[in-house]
Order: structure tokens, then sequence, then C-alpha cells
């Protein structure tokens, strides 16, 4: 295992207390989410395509909001911290206070 796999996991396990059974099984969960987010995705695409005949053009169009708005919400959702940290229960109390000093240097 490399240094950087190594490091990182064993940040994960001192940050969270799980093994590491358990923080590999996470990550192959959101790996099998994605992977099932895609084939949802392409099966609509298909049903409107194809089935319903409105093709390939419209249909792709259509679904453009679709990809685009949730992938913007979840890359705001993440660039800002104190929710990115809440959600890995990191939440510092003191990162405000923190910041307010940064903001006055």
């Amino acid at each position: 295992m490399n240094a950087l796999a190594s490091y990182a996991l064993n940040t994960a396990k001192a940050k969270t207390g799980l093994s590491t059974g358990v923080l590999l099984a996470y990550v192959v969960q959101a790996v099998l989410a994605i992977v099932a987010c895609v084939l949802l995705l392409v099966a609509i695409f298909f049903i409107f395509a194809d089935w319903l005949a409105f093709g390939a053009t419209k249909t792709s169009i259509g679904m453009f909001p679709y990809a685009v708005i949730p992938l913007s919400a979840l890359a705001g959702w993440v660039h800002s911290k104190p929710a990115t940290q809440r959600l890995l229960g990191l939440h510092d109390p003191d990162w405000e206070d923190d910041t307010r000093r940064a903001e006055r240097l």
C-alpha cells in the first residue's frame, strides 16, 4: 500500500473510529450508488429517446438540466466547509472564531 493510501486510511480510522472493513464497505457503497444513478439516467434516456420516440437530440436537451442542476448543487454544498464537516461529524465549534480571526488579519 502506498504512503498516501496508508495515510488516508489511518486518518479516516482515527477520526471516525471505524474499522478498515467498514470504511471499505462505505467506499464500495458510494461507488455502487454512483453506478446505479448513471444506469438509471441511461435507462431513462433510452425510454424517452426510443420507446416514447422523442429522439436522441430532444431527450439529451431535456435531460441536461437534470444532470447539471444536482451536480451544481452538490458542488456548492461540498464547497461550504461547515456543511461538509457536520455531515462527517468533524464540525469544530471554534471554526467560526477562527474564521473571524483570519478575517481580521
